[in-house]
């Protein structure tokens, strides 16, 4: 898995490889752009939880596994939240929605109460790495 976001003056280029979640803010929410594919699969029944990544050369020669980048660009001023598969366990693209609602519309308490939910969880079996951007 891998998610980088690349920001200039002029645009800010997502990159998605995996099973990452990537959201962008429309000015009411938090909702997942279309550029950007689910690779999601479900174990034990596949060798791997993701569709698509890098590493894992064992299974580099299998057609059905391969790496696949997702991209989007947007504009420089538009909000972003990226996080890793392990926020699944935690919270949904809802839940989200409904934490920035009622945080709105302080960004601090938005990011302290993501924060703090995921700390908090007893369901987190996976890592977690969240990466936002909010207005300048």
């Amino acid at each position: 898995m891998g998610a980088f976001a690349f920001c200039s003056r002029k645009q800010t280029i997502l990159v998605s490889i995996g099973t990452i979640n990537v959201w962008i803010w429309n000015g009411t929410q938090w909702h997942k752009p279309e550029e950007i594919g689910d690779y999601v699969l479900p174990q034990p029944e596949y060798e791997s939880g993701s569709r698509t990544f890098w590493g894992r050369g064992e299974l580099k020669d299998n057609s059905f596994y391969s790496l696949r980048v997702d991209t989007v660009v947007l504009s420089p001023q538009t909000p972003f939240f990226i996080a890793t598969d392990g926020m699944d366990e935690v919270l949904t693209l809802s839940e989200i929605n409904e934490m920035q609602e009622e945080n709105r519309p302080s960004f601090p308490g938005f990011f302290k109460a993501v924060v703090e939910k995921v700390l908090a969880s007893k369901k987190q079996q996976d890592d977690i790495t969240l990466l936002m951007r909010w207005k300048r």
